[in-house]
């Protein structure tokens, strides 16, 4: 079953990924044990300069029957952070808030998740 759950991960982090437009990035999922974790499902390890990330799955996650979590949340909240990943990036880099390239990343992370909501250009 766990295995099952990994799959399933994967492939739905490869689905959002292409839903938001990511093909720029190079990102690969990991299964490892997050020691002393068992409540956190997975995290993501981003190196945004490169265009990478690498999604973790928690070989050690234990689902609990009230904690309401999600295979498919979990994969899109993992992407989402590597969505936004050049965004934060930029506007911290910036020296002010109307850096003009803080605005055009933030108009090209809105445009792609507009599309990939909208279901337009799939």
């Amino acid at each position: 079953m766990a295995a099952t759950r990994y799959h399933l991960f994967c492939k739905r982090v490869r689905y959002w990924a292409r839903r938001l437009g990511l093909s720029s990035w190079h990102i690969d999922t990991r299964k490892r044990s997050f020691p002393g974790d068992t409540e956190t499902m997975a995290q993501v390890v981003i190196d945004s300069p490169q265009r990478y990330a690498r999604v973790e799955w928690n070989s050690g996650f234990k689902p609990c029957a009230d904690a309401g979590w999600d295979i498919e949340d979990t994969a899109l909240h993992e992407v989402i952070h590597i969505f936004f990943a050049e965004l934060i990036r930029e506007v911290a880099n910036s020296r002010s808030e109307t850096d003009p390239r803080a605005a055009e990343v933030e108009h090209e992370s809105i445009n792609r998740l507009c599309a990939a909501f909208l279901h337009k250009g799939w």
